[in-house]
């Protein structure tokens, strides 16, 4: 997922739509069993300037995971909004907080793997009012009473 500004400002521009599909590393997803479903997908608007870029845009993206109650699969779509300023790094100071970018190529990787990793939730469920497993002997309380004596 680069972007070259510099092609950008060749052919006279200063902003642009861009689209891409990406697979976020599995690292990302700390629910046991949980996986990504096909390739996120993102779409960036970009603004150059001389020494930095301002990139905004969607990244949707979907997961499986357990229930974190009974178990259950669960499948989810997700979608994050974002606007992030990238300073070049001979433009960065030591107190800024943005991305950088070098040799006028952004690079989105590093900002859209954060950007997942702060927005996956640490537990789904498989509905709101999901009842869980019993406790002794492990029935989905989903599909009824157990029988057990609580």
């Amino acid at each position: 997922m680069i972007i070259d500004l510099k092609a950008l400002r060749q052919r006279g521009k200063t902003t642009a739509q861009f689209e891409f599909s990406y697979c976020p590393p599995s690292r990302l997803i700390s629910m046991p069993g949980g996986n990504f479903i096909g390739d996120a997908k993102i779409v960036v608007n970009v603004e150059v300037y001389d020494d930095k870029a301002y990139v905004d845009g969607d990244i949707t993206y979907g997961f499986s995971a357990a229930c974190a109650r009974c178990l259950t699969p669960v499948s989810v779509t997700r979608s994050i909004a974002f606007d992030e300023l990238f300073l070049s790094e001979r433009a960065m100071r030591s107190d800024d907080e943005c991305y950088t970018y070098s040799r006028d190529r952004l690079d989105l990787t590093t900002m859209v793997d954060e950007l997942i990793l702060i927005d996956i939730p640490y537990a789904v469920y498989c509905k709101e009012d999901c009842k869980g497993l019993c406790p002794d002997c492990g029935k989905n309380l989903n599909d009824g009473p157990c029988g057990c004596k609580n």
